[in-house]
């Protein structure tokens, strides 16, 4: 199945799938979780999961060695997380639009796309956290994570930092001649949840030369990362998060429900 707007875009039912669960997550999270809906985002993770495979071809670490080492997966709608690892219950969070799309920004106009890479070197950072506090035998033992952390917290956002940065910089030799990425920006929602296309919606060609370049970029903001303190750095992602957040919502014309309180994000167990 093809979604049509016009004849400006034409998107695969995969990525229709992901404009669809992300409009229910935020508008309609209890028809989310009947059973069709949870189907289909296990079905659309699975999706993917299979684009994420590609950029691990040859790398020391396998994408099944990270998913199978949290014990869950989590989705959430809050928008001070893209992805975090959390040790005491060694569970992975990620937000609902994170883990569908990345932001584009084209000629100052904001777009969301699918950037693969770009979660796969998440993962990837992710899962070293995971790594160290597994080697240390410190995974759910709270007070002890928390002088870990104490200790060595800068230490452990290098060590995933530089990991990152190790994986970026595997893929770059792996990329091909050239590739596409869709360039969304909805309009407005039909009452079933089908996007409305804005007309400058487009399929991007992109070239090696621009993809090696926005690995650049990426690496050398990671980089600028390893300049701040340990407070500074999570304040700072944190922020950029939520800035983030906003954009991409403002892109898909969602808006959140959240009233200011915590606690009242929906989030839901992606089943692996």
């Amino acid at each position: 199945m093809f979604f049509n707007n016009f004849n400006s875009l034409t998107l695969e039912e995969s990525d229709q799938n992901k404009l669809y669960l992300t409009w229910l997550f935020h508008t309609n999270f209890d028809k989310l979780i009947t059973e069709e809906n949870l189907n289909l985002l296990t079905q659309t993770w699975q999706n993917v999961k299979i684009d994420l495979h590609k950029y691990f071809h040859n790398y020391d670490i396998s994408l099944d060695t990270i998913i199978e080492a949290f014990k869950k997966i989590i989705i959430t709608a809050d928008p001070k997380i893209a992805l975090r690892y959390n040790s005491f219950s060694n569970t992975l969070f990620s937000n609902i639009i994170e883990l569908f799309f990345s932001q584009a920004d084209i000629e100052k106009r904001h777009f969301v796309c699918t950037i693969s890479w770009k979660l796969a070197s998440q993962l990837v950072h992710e899962f070293d956290h995971y790594k160290i506090f597994e080697d240390n035998n410190l995974i759910g033992n709270e007070k002890e994570i928390e002088k870990f952390g104490e200790s060595q917290g800068i230490k452990i956002e290098e060590r995933a930092i530089f990991r990152q940065i190790d994986f970026l910089e595997h893929c770059k030799k792996n990329l091909p001649v050239s590739s596409s990425t869709n360039l969304i920006k909805v309009s407005a929602w039909n009452v079933d949840g089908k996007a409305i296309l804005d007309e400058k919606s487009s399929c991007k060609q992109i070239s090696k030369v621009d993809m090696v370049e926005g690995f650049t970029n990426y690496i050398s903001y990671l980089r600028s990362d390893l300049k701040k303190n340990l407070e500074l750095y999570q304040l700072n992602a944190q922020k950029n998060n939520i800035i983030q957040n906003r954009i991409l919502m403002e892109a898909l014309t969602l808006y959140s429900k959240n009233n200011g309180k915590k606690s009242i994000y929906p989030e839901i167990e992606l089943i692996l």
